[in-house]
């Protein structure tokens, strides 16, 4: 090994000995078939046995990890800029421990490296998943501009971005940055390019399939909506850098539209969040006005005998006559347009959001009924469903910023969705159900395939003892 390779390659890792090795045994491989590299690796403190694989991957001979950087840090920016500061190669990058450069690509590249000039040069990189099949194959931006970088909707997050792990800087280019913002988490990369862009560096591409960012269910990943108000935090600063031209103000547009999308993205994200407050036992009372639909009849329909003592609460006239005339009980059914405080009285209840009182939030639904009853509402949801559809929900949202089509956040009446989530909020009530009963579902009571900003619609809840 040189005493100044042509590369030093940092690999930050926090309890990834799963993938560690890979990653190792590609830089490895390249340095085999005559790669000038050297191999750093900065453990943030795991506890996983990534040091004992990094340790004895060391130890192998030829390996070019010339050094294993431990101790605890403020995260990977941190720790790539220790990586950087211990290394001797003429030029650096970092490769994430769930990654891995394929060994012959590397070669190359580092021989391009050894005849370059440039302040950065950037090969190719491929996202591919655990089997290895290719989901998502990026182009780097042809011209790299500052503008380019800054055009994030028809640009960045439209597939003209740069990977990571075929970015190869120049070591003296990136010291002269100050090296990564440490306070940044997720676009620190990003930044770091849009830096070197503005101060004039130069970027050499080359056609060289360097490495795989594997996409996987355990890496780091955060909420869309926080990628992008920490890509925001900086970018309107670095946009003034940029001297007039169409590609600045097309730019800006762009970055505007985002803007405007995150402020209202945050407030219905805000009201989303409060329909998660609901402990997991609450039957949600959404909607005071319900007529039975024909599913829901049929789901009510079946649960009923001529031997039950059945309460109907709130329901039109119409529906509780056809449930009295297709039943014909041999007990006639209390009909009543508000539920009575009466314990133990039924084997099966049916009523409407509207007819439990005022003081929903302290009754206890499941009371009424007798040994294996079943409760009926209608125009209410089960808390549980609320929390998946608003997941679901959030998701979307969040990750519609970063659409480049027109989205609902773009819309005139986003605001007046915010308004409805948050009177709804104000309207919805909620029951307690015994521990242990079981509470179902019977009619779409969540809209899992509506992209509105309205989050549910109430249906049929069973409730059962």
């Amino acid at each position: 090994m040189m005493t100044t390779p042509t590369l030093s390659i940092i690999t930050p890792v926090l309890n990834g000995g799963s993938f560690l090795l890979k990653a190792i045994r590609s830089v490895a491989e390249a340095a085999a078939i005559g790669a000038d590299v050297e191999h750093i690796i900065v453990d943030g403190g795991s506890t996983d046995g990534t040091l004992e694989i990094a340790r004895a991957a060391m130890a192998d001979p030829g390996s070019p990890i010339t050094q294993i950087l431990t101790g605890p840090d403020s995260g990977q920016s941190q720790a790539i800029n220790r990586g950087v500061e211990k290394s001797k190669g003429r030029y650096v990058v970092w490769l994430n421990a769930d990654d891995y450069y394929l060994p012959f690509g590397l070669s190359r590249m580092v021989v391009a490296l050894s005849r370059s000039t440039s302040e950065v040069v950037v090969g190719r990189c491929r996202f591919v998943d655990e089997s290895g099949r290719t989901v998502f194959e990026p182009e780097p931006p042809d011209p790299v501009t500052p503008g380019a970088l800054l055009r994030l909707l028809s640009g960045w997050f439209a597939g003209r971005s740069i990977v990571q792990p075929e970015a190869f800087i120049l070591r003296d280019a990136f010291d002269a940055m100050g090296g990564i913002d440490e306070t940044l988490h997720y676009t620190m990369d990003h930044h770091l390019w849009l830096r070197l862009a503005n101060s004039g560096a130069a970027f050499q591409l080359e056609q060289i399939g360097v490495a795989h960012q594997l996409a996987h269910a355990d890496q780091k990943t955060a909420d869309n909506a926080i990628v992008v108000a920490e890509l925001l935090s900086y970018a309107f600063e670095q946009l003034e850098e940029i001297q007039p031209s169409i590609e600045r103000d097309a730019a800006e547009r762009e970055l505007r539209t985002i803007e405007t999308r995150l402020n209202r993205a945050r407030a219905m994200l805000e009201a989303l969040h409060r329909l998660t407050e609901f402990p997991s036992d609450k039957v949600l009372l959404v909607q005071t006005k319900h007529r039975l639909s024909e599913d829901e009849y049929t789901a009510i329909r079946a649960g009923l005998s001529r031997k039950s003592r059945i309460l109907l609460a709130g329901l039109s006239p119409e529906d509780s006559q056809r449930l009295v005339r297709d039943v014909r009980p041999e007990v006639i059914p209390v009909v009543v347009g508000r539920v009575p405080i009466i314990r133990s009285a039924f084997d099966v209840v049916v009523a409407t959001a509207s007819a439990i009182g005022p003081n929903a939030n302290d009754f206890v639904c499941t009371d009424l009924l007798r040994p294996g009853g079943n409760m009926y509402l209608i125009g209410a949801v089960a808390a549980t469903d609320v929390k998946k559809v608003v997941q679901m929900q959030s998701k979307f949202i969040s990750d519609s910023l970063t659409f480049r089509d027109s989205v609902l956040l773009d819309a005139p009446d986003a605001v007046q969705n915010i308004g409805r989530l948050r009177e709804m909020l104000r309207s919805v009530r909620s029951v307690h159900c015994k521990p242990g009963v079981q509470v179902v579902t019977l009619s779409r009571s969540v809209n899992e395939g509506n992209r509105e900003a309205w989050p549910f619609a109430p249906g049929l809840v069973r409730i059962g003892l």
